[in-house]
């Protein structure tokens, strides 16, 4: 027969370990923590909140973030100058609008020609030119007639006219037109997101303002709190959010403007009693680790993430519920960048929580530098990460798994 222990205080763990039934020497199955409550202490006015003397549920990740999901539409499009859209989420497709180049243009130095005025041209049968051509520096477009350049050399004065020694095809050392791009090419579409290599390709061709959506984050932090501020709005600019830091205070989200989400870092008991009170959904605590103190509402139909003042769970806030709401708001339709690797030593996880795991290339391979619970040189040098669901116990070595990058 198995074991039964109860751990706990109080009245109600007395009583469990008077009714337990087991045989002695049986080996222990099965483990029961009975959490005490948080007393009301004597005095407590009317300020004291009677939902803080219940014991917290840990609500799965899963199901705190869908209602948070579901709060959050997606952003107004702005339209910005395209050199300032690169990290940003596209709201409309970017087409070329006419062909590039316009004009053929020179890859090189020298003489504009018409491919066919060379045909059949040696250092021994040189073909004749009457007119001279045009001499064009590399970048400038070809006049008309000419549809390739020939090199400085191959061309020498002669009697009645110039000798061209070479001879070359159409397009030859020249960009043709269209070629770098033809009119209505997609250089990219609606909801991806465009790279400082995309926005310089659309500048190029000839595209001066685009349309994307760039949800607002609103940071509610106090002065002790403003290194963790930092790093979520770093955080949040990498997805293509706008930032906006306001002080904590308490009772009143009205600082938060119109922000699609909001983070709360190291709010008071003022700030949660408020919270949960307008609150159409409320998950104070999260079966989330690191993730001690993290809490999530949607109040007012904004979802609302609380952050305690601690980097490792602040960090894995960010990354497991902030970047889903921000991805929602803007509308990116691409899957994350994943780095696909074999693990360098097993992940050992614990069945009913989402451990976050933090890694960093080893060769070949990725080491895991801590899981659901980090020091700072595991922080600081980690490179990517991985969540690990609440169904699983983790990862065998060598196993291959998906880390994204940080």
């Amino acid at each position: 027969m198995p074991r039964l222990a109860v751990a706990g205080q109080g009245e109600r763990c007395r009583k469990g370990w008077a009714s337990l039934k087991a045989r002695p020497g049986a080996p222990l199955k099965v483990v029961v923590v009975i959490r005490p409550t948080v007393a009301r202490p004597s005095g407590a006015g009317r300020g004291w909140d009677e939902s803080l003397s219940r014991p917290l549920t840990l609500t799965p990740v899963e199901t705190a973030l869908a209602p948070l999901l579901a709060a959050i539409g997606k952003a107004a499009p702005q339209r910005v100058p395209v050199e300032q859209a690169a990290g940003k989420v596209l709201a409309e497709s970017l087409i070329v609008p006419g062909p590039v180049p316009p004009r053929a243009i020179a890859l090189r130095d020298g003489w504009a020609v018409s491919s066919d005025s060379t045909a059949g041209a040696s250092a021994y049968t040189p073909a004749l030119l009457l007119e001279p051509p045009l001499w064009v520096a590399a970048g400038e477009a070809l006049p008309e007639g000419a549809d390739a350049l020939l090199p400085g050399d191959a061309l020498s004065e002669a009697p009645g006219g110039f000798e061209v020694t070479t001879a070359i095809g159409p397009g030859e050392n020249v960009r043709r037109i269209g070629e770098d791009a033809p009119e209505g090419k997609v250089l990219a579409p609606e909801g991806a997101r465009l790279s400082a290599v995309g926005a310089a390709a659309a500048a190029s061709a000839g595209i001066a303002t685009c349309l994307v959506r760039r949800p607002r984050l609103c940071i509610l932090a106090g002065e002790a709190a403003a290194a963790l501020a930092a790093c979520f709005e770093r955080l949040a600019a990498a997805r293509g959010a706008e930032v906006v830091a306001q002080p904590l205070r308490p009772h009143d989200l009205a600082a938060a403007g119109a922000g699609e989400v909001i983070v709360s870092v190291g709010p008071n008991a003022a700030s949660l009693r408020e919270w949960t009170r307008r609150a159409s959904f409320a998950a104070p605590a999260l079966a989330l680790r690191p993730g001690e103190g993290v809490g999530c509402f949607v109040v007012d139909g904004r979802p609302v993430l609380i952050v305690p003042p601690r980097l490792d769970a602040a960090l894995a806030a960010g990354l497991v519920l902030l970047q889903p709401c921000l991805e929602r708001a803007t509308g990116v339709k691409e899957g994350r960048a994943v780095r696909r690797a074999p693990l360098a030593r097993k992940i050992a996880s614990h069945l009913g929580l989402t451990e976050l795991v933090l890694l960093r290339q080893a060769g070949g391979a990725l080491e895991p530098l801590g899981v659901g619970a980090f020091d700072l040189a595991a922080l600081a040098a980690a490179e990517c990460w991985l969540a690990v669901p609440p169904e699983s116990e983790g990862f065998a070595p060598g196993e291959l798994v998906d880390a994204v990058p940080l």
